[in-house]
């Protein structure tokens, strides 16, 4: 049985070799359909008792998902006019950021004072431009001692403060990722062309997803993988086939000479095992070989591209 079956392969070698490769062709044409997720609960299993409790706390309040403007003044002094300008430009301009829920700054931070028998509630700085120096430093002391602002956003000492942006992502396309991203660098550099004398970074869980995203390129990879996987499977196979029959001979019963070996009975005396796991050893790691510069210029191309797209 097994004779004729290895003798029909070296008969029919064409014809082996073309069913071979269309059946290849056939069976890792779903390669080209796997993508990556830029959702970072990828990272996690289904049961993973972290993520359960961080899906149940959203379902039960709201998603947490936020981008975060980081404002750096030239002089680090965020309490000055031209700086709470621009965190108040910021501040109203980021709701037309896609998918905003909730934009929280210094300026609109809702600060509640008594006047009086009133009990008055109103953004934190409202009009910067005509803030004279004491009253700059007076909000300054409120906002550097409220705990809901320290350390959230602005540092204890005023050097630095933030606008954070909640967003709800609708998770129905991979585009919504880079939609955001996109709408909040462009706003970054109006801002920062406004007011030359701040600089804004970016930061949060939605900048965490875009390395994801940017890495996607399964599809131009898919193609280059197949053609070194194929023959360094053949490979695999001739190599194990060898050593198995090489272990066979050594351990054999007197007048026992055939092998099961990959679902098949094999006759370890006659040549046709050996000449067909050997071209599969031999043939498989040259064609490997011969094809891996492709797989790697792909993966050089795949990165170049994602580091040439620097985050801010």
């Amino acid at each position: 049985m097994s004779e004729r079956f290895f003798r029909f392969i070296l008969e029919h070698r064409v014809l082996v070799i073309l069913t071979t490769l269309i059946l290849t062709v056939c069976l890792g044409s779903g390669m080209l359909k796997l993508q990556f997720s830029n959702d970072y609960r990828m990272f996690f299993g289904e049961e993973n008792p972290q993520l359960q409790a961080f899906e149940q706390l959203q379902n039960t309040y709201t998603k947490n998902d936020n981008l975060l403007f980081v404002i750096v003044p030239a002089d680090g002094k965020v309490f000055t006019r031209d700086t709470l300008a621009a965190v108040v430009a910021l501040t109203k301009q980021a709701w037309q950021i896609p998918y905003s829920l909730r934009v929280d700054s210094i300026t609109n931070y809702q600060y509640t004072y008594a006047e009086e028998d009133d009990l008055v509630v109103e953004d934190l700085v409202k009009a910067p431009e005509s803030l004279s120096p004491e009253a700059l430093q007076e909000k300054q002391a409120i906002a550097t001692s409220d705990p809901l602002l320290v350390n959230r956003l602005i540092s204890p000492g005023a050097q630095v403060t933030g606008v954070n942006v909640t967003v709800q992502l609708q998770g129905k396309s991979l585009s919504e990722i880079p939609e955001v991203v996109k709408a909040a660098r462009t706003l970054a550099k109006e801002i920062e062309t406004a007011h030359p004398g701040v600089r804004i970074l970016l930061t949060g869980i939605i900048m965490m997803h875009l390395p994801i995203y940017r890495v996607r390129k399964l599809r131009t990879l898919a193609l280059p993988y197949l053609k070194v996987g194929v023959p360094a499977l053949c490979c695999a196979i001739g190599v194990i086939g060898l050593l198995e029959l090489l272990h066979y001979l050594s351990v054999r019963a007197v007048g026992q000479s055939t092998k099961r070996l990959f679902w098949m009975s094999l006759n370890v005396e006659q040549p046709t095992a050996w000449i067909v796991f050997g071209l599969l050893a031999v043939g498989g790691f040259f064609v490997a070989r011969r094809m891996a510069p492709a797989l790697v210029a792909a993966w050089e191309a795949a990165s170049a591209q994602a580091q040439g797209r620097g985050e801010r």
